[in-house]
């Protein structure tokens, strides 16, 4: 086993000619707790200057590992074990300590000093490099150049240019036994060059092969009406086969609207039964729509009762509108992503222009856009919900919903995804 403290520089612990360990402690706990101790007993070797130097080398490491928890401009610091003869697992250290005993003196003068290195880490071992996933969809197999996804999943066309929304990871290409955040790049190839893209919606669904989820529902949904009270713009069934891959799970309800208001009030909900809205089961907050955007109507329980239990009967996924005057109003489809795995891009102003790329990069924890004249990166992307996670040996996918700027919900926008990542463990 080879140990060693990667910073500013980087001490090995393990090569036998400054340093020795004689005993390590990784630490583990469970998923939930986010930093854990580690122990290692080590004796440093040389003369007086080279065990000085290898201490100091390492109380300077420790110390900016302190310091990068609170200034972002100073680089992480990574305890990383090579444990198969081969490859390195790195953990960011979070803060840490070399203790040294009353002898510790005595012994430097003998060329061997015992100390114990104390860190306190986060809570899982990730590889030492990227690793790409091939995407797969109806537009490419395992596909590692760049998977096409549009803005709807109507499924027309053909590949390589079937519109669908998704990218497929199968199971056996996440490895690790922890869930890992990965590096998702996005580049805008709409072809409407002025059509900068705005904000991006990503989802993370697990497959189910019994009982799959049904995230789009393909329907225009349209009412005219003079009535300045709530009305009923759709009420759509959901069938137990729906009911049966939701599985009782929270999602975020998007539709495309397109009208000339910017007073429009939107609500989703859900009602039984299913062919008459009379008593609603649960109801979203009522939304303000802007003039044309995806709108997000808020999250629901699917079915709203009875979550991991089969068989339930239909109930109604009821759209309604008000607004003083009355409107005349159509909606284009329902997308429904997972609200335990979702994502939303936005940016500050200029958004992504054609042939740029947008990256969600959970491997450094950063948002960042490149493919600029100038070239450059550019941080005017904010991400905001919890990274996106893979699981390890589940197959899965992701989803993926966008507008561009001047509110444009064209179902033939496009953009191409490859996705990163590194395994993780709780244990190297």
């Amino acid at each position: 086993m080879k140990l060693r403290i990667v910073g500013s520089s980087t001490v090995t612990l393990t090569n036998g000619t400054t340093a020795i360990m004689t005993d390590f402690k990784p630490g583990k706990d469970t998923l939930e707790v986010k930093e854990v101790e580690l122990f290692a007993d080590v004796i440093l070797l040389g003369n007086r200057a080279t065990i000085q130097a290898t201490k100091d080398t390492l109380d300077a490491i420790l110390s900016d590992a302190r310091r990068a928890q609170l200034d972002l401009s100073l680089s992480k610091v990574y305890v990383e074990v090579e444990t198969d003869g081969a490859n390195y697992l790195r953990s960011e250290v979070v803060d840490g300590a070399l203790e040294t005993g009353s002898d510790f003196f005595d012994r430097v003068a003998r060329n061997h000093a015992p100390v114990r290195l104390w860190l306190k880490r986060k809570n899982y071992w990730e590889g030492g490099a990227d690793v790409q996933i091939p995407l797969t969809n109806e537009n490419g197999t395992n596909n590692t150049a760049g998977l096409t996804v549009y803005n709807t999943n109507d499924m027309t066309g053909t590949a390589p240019n079937k519109r669908v929304n998704y990218v497929k990871i199968a199971a056996a290409s996440v490895l690790g036994s922890i869930p890992t955040p990965p590096r998702i790049e996005i580049k805008n190839t709409y072809s409407n060059g002025t059509a900068r893209l705005s904000d991006i919606w990503i989802g993370r669904a697990i497959d189910n092969a019994t009982y799959p989820l049904t995230w789009f529902l393909d329907q225009t949904m349209t009412l005219n009406t003079a009535l300045s009270t709530e009305q009923q713009i759709s009420l759509t069934t959901l069938t137990t086969a729906f009911l049966n891959g939701a599985n009782g799970a929270h999602y975020r309800v998007f539709t495309k609207y397109n009208a000339g208001y910017q007073d429009l009030r939107l609500n989703a909900g859900l009602y039984f039964p299913a062919s008459v809205a009379l008593t609603p089961m649960q109801k979203a907050p009522e939304v303000v729509t802007g003039y044309a955007s995806v709108v997000d109507l808020g999250t629901l329980q699917i079915p709203p009762w009875l979550p991991n239990q089969r068989g339930q009967t239909e109930v109604g996924l009821r759209i309604g509108g008000r607004r003083t005057g009355g409107f005349n109003v159509t909606l284009n489809d329902i997308f429904l992503f997972p609200a335990n795995a979702f994502r939303q891009l936005i940016p500050r102003g200029y958004g992504l222009a054609t042939n740029t790329r947008l990256v969600d990069d959970g491997i450094t924890e950063t948002v960042w856009s490149d493919g600029w004249s100038p070239a450059g990166k550019t941080g005017h992307y904010s991400g905001y919900g919890d990274l996106i996670t893979l699981v390890p040996g589940k197959d899965q996918r992701l989803l993926f919903l966008n507008n561009t700027m001047t509110g444009g919900i064209d179902d033939a926008q496009t953009m191409t995804i490859k996705l990163f990542y590194r395994p993780r463990r709780l244990t190297p």
